[in-house]
């Protein structure tokens, strides 16, 4: 009976160091990781909206008071991007496009596609829902998503004015937030009335 009670003791020591030798290694303690913050004391911006880095490495961040861009060493408001000038500096949205371009949102209405050739603004009159843009999103297609406060529209590739949605496309009339492609192609659009 001792014999017995030995090996079962035996075999569950060594089940057990089995297991813990392929357990996975503890995940890091938040002490560490480092943490650096930039206020308006170190140049940095205030009431960050959105940031978007594009593919010549800026960071660019909308705030309410201007558009700035991150080196990784300094911050700088800018009123242009690629020589361009904005519409206005009251700037909400912000989305960098798979080809390079800067896409920008205003807080009173309209969007700016900034490129290194020219820029062009779209308003109302090109289809944009009136308000605040609230968010610019690329589909996996190329086109163009813009929320605004009073609803959402889609630039087509090579199109030259936004089509809007609506109930056709069982949307309510509400702001709508956000836009994201799910891995499947799947669109998620994040709206005052739900998602």
């Amino acid at each position: 009976m001792k014999a017995e009670t030995f090996l079962r003791r035996a075999l569950a020591v060594l089940l057990l160091a089995f297991q813990l030798q392929g357990a996975a290694a503890p995940a890091p303690l938040l002490a560490e990781y480092t943490h650096t913050a930039w206020s308006g004391l170190q140049g940095g911006p205030v009431d960050v909206l959105k940031f978007a880095q594009t593919r010549d490495g800026w960071l660019w961040m909308a705030t309410a008071v201007g558009l700035y861009r991150y080196d990784g060493v300094e911050f700088e408001r800018t009123d242009t991007v690629h020589g361009q000038r904005l519409y206005s500096n009251d700037v909400i949205g912000l989305m960098a496009a798979r080809d390079g371009a800067l896409w920008v949102g205003y807080r009173f209405g309209g969007v700016s596609v900034l490129r290194r050739d020219g820029v062009r603004s779209f308003f109302e009159a090109d289809g944009v829902p009136g308000g605040t843009v609230m968010h610019i999103e690329e589909a996996p297609d190329g086109a163009v998503w813009v929320g605004t406060s009073e609803g959402l529209a889609r630039l087509a590739p090579g199109a030259r004015r936004f089509a809007r949605l609506g109930a056709e496309a069982g949307l309510p009339r509400s702001p709508v937030y956000h836009v994201l492609f799910a891995r499947d192609g799947t669109e998620w659009v994040g709206a005052g009335a739900g998602a």
